[in-house]
């Protein structure tokens, strides 16, 4: 979605960073430090209700989710933390964050606490995405630039795992008790995203005997990871979708590049974040329809009423029926 250039005011700073002691019951300022809010669950708090869902879904009855991000209107770039939230993450007992400069309002929040890092969950750093690919790039011929660093991890179903890994041992270790309800509970999980992932190798394996290269664009790379374990190859310049995630305009030839794309029936697929529409986006996608180009919706954010999993199957659904069409 756009990023427009924000910071907080000088007094909104001094407020977060102003001792919490006056709103809160215990004034602990260490994540943990407040085992509940009286009725016993583990507090957790996510940045986002992509990491809310997975914490709630893992933790069951036993925790209580608060999640800071849960409206496809606020941006996790640009939001501005509030005392509540501060109040929030002083008195939880695990802290979810996406990382990888997603969420930074987040770091602000663990750092002015002094959150123990054994009460923090940054999903980049457990997703390993970001050594693996500090190294690796395709082909610099191909005229696009992928050395900058995706982070919208949560579209990686691996990195889904491996979060409700941490989620259920970080739980387990602070409430034993219900060690065994937790393990229960991420088995199910889990075993719905091992699903989903047997999903998109086979879709990779169709794409592979189809004997070309199935290419894509996209306005954003938020589902860039589900795409390239679907097997397909983004081709949108660099350029367009960082104009885009920026919020400022694209450039005539970059915009004239990508409605080419569409207009030739050079991709399978438009994958459209429909967070962060302008009048660029839009064109693009008029193109496509006008071609009969499929366009796919991906969102940043839970749809009202939708749970991770049964999220990602409906995303890998709508990119099967496109590559069905392509076929």
């Amino acid at each position: 979605m756009p990023r427009p250039a924000r910071t907080l005011t000088a007094l909104a700073v001094a407020a977060l960073l102003l001792p919490l002691a006056a709103c809160s019951d215990s004034g602990g300022t260490n994540a943990g430090s407040s085992a509940s809010s009286g009725d016993g669950r583990l507090q957790v708090v996510a940045s986002t209700d992509v990491y809310g869902d997975i914490a709630a879904t893992v933790g069951g009855d036993a925790v209580t989710v608060t999640s800071l991000i849960n409206r496809p209107d606020q941006d996790p770039h640009s939001y501005e933390a509030t005392v509540r939230d501060r109040l929030a993450v002083s008195r939880a007992d695990l802290v979810i964050v996406n990382g990888g400069g997603y969420d930074p309002f987040m770091e602000s929040l663990i750092s002015a606490d002094h959150v123990a890092a054994a009460n923090v969950i940054d999903a980049v750093a457990t997703s390993g995405l970001e050594e693996s690919s500090a190294g690796a790039s395709e082909s610099p011929s191909d005229g696009h630039d992928h050395g900058a660093f995706n982070e919208h991890v949560w579209y990686s179903l691996p990195t889904a795992e491996k979060i409700v890994a941490a989620v259920k041992d970080r739980l387990a270790a602070q409430r034993p008790a219900d060690a065994k309800a937790f393990n229960t509970n991420a088995d199910a999980l889990t075993a719905k995203l091992a699903a989903l992932r047997a999903r998109l190798a086979a879709a990779k394996s169709a794409t592979a005997k189809d004997g070309v290269q199935h290419d894509v664009a996209i306005t954003e790379p938020v589902p860039l990871y589900l795409l390239q374990d679907a097997g397909l190859h983004n081709v949108t310049p660099a350029s367009f979708t960082h104009a885009v995630e920026e919020g400022g305009d694209v450039s005539p030839t970059d915009l004239n590049a990508v409605r080419t794309l569409m207009q030739q029936k050079k991709v399978a697929l438009l994958a459209y974040n429909t967070q962060s529409e302008s009048e660029q986006t839009r064109a693009v996608a008029a193109a496509a329809q006008s071609a009969g180009v499929p366009v796919v919706d991906f969102t940043e954010t839970l749809p009202d009423g939708t749970h991770y999993a049964d999220w990602m199957s409906a995303n890998i659904g709508a990119v099967e029926s496109a590559l069905r069409a392509r076929r």
